[in-house]
């Protein structure tokens, strides 16, 4: 047993694993992670628009929300 974030029910989902919330345990943190060395200004940019995103619907606990509200990516 270990504690994971929501969304990973949707991707693990699989017979003899339950996902149970937690529904009293703090926020999980989100950031962004690439390899050393290798910061462009094309990554930059990219990273400036997503965080941009993410706080434009309340944070990342809403862009999960707001990601799987429609059935998730690709549906």
């Amino acid at each position: 047993m270990t504690p994971v974030a929501a969304v990973g029910a949707h991707y693990y989902s699989r017979p003899g694993l339950v996902f149970e919330p937690l529904t009293d345990a703090p926020g999980i943190d989100y950031a962004f992670v690439r390899p050393t060395g290798h910061e462009t200004a094309r990554l930059r940019a990219f990273v400036q628009v997503a965080m941009d995103q993410v706080r434009g619907v309340g944070g990342p606990a809403r862009a999960v929300e707001s990601l799987w509200a429609d059935g998730g990516p690709g549906t």
